[in-house]
């Protein structure tokens, strides 16, 4: 019979080396994820934001909740998104 291995699933044989390996872990990845959320998450939720304004980018912005939306839906809106669809599939 041979002896268990270091790190195969025992204890770690020094002891912090698991704290040690998760901070590295995270710091190996942090850099990723804070450039993910700049360059992907911060425009969507910016955009979101600025979705229930209205806005001319001079006048002080006015919270108008959905109404962009539902006056976005018309007929014609309607018909693009159709337009789309069809073309897409």
């Amino acid at each position: 019979m041979t002896a268990p291995r270091a790190g195969a699933g025992g204890p770690s044989p020094v002891p912090g080396r698991r704290r040690r390996e998760t901070w590295l872990g995270y710091a190996l990845v942090g850099p990723s994820v804070f450039l993910f959320g700049l360059v992907y998450l911060y425009p969507v939720a910016y955009s979101a934001w600025v979705s229930v304004y209205t806005w001319d980018l001079v006048t002080e912005a006015r919270y108008v909740g959905l109404e962009n939306y539902r006056d976005l839906w018309s007929a014609e809106f309607r018909e693009v998104v159709a337009n789309t669809a069809l073309y897409s599939v």
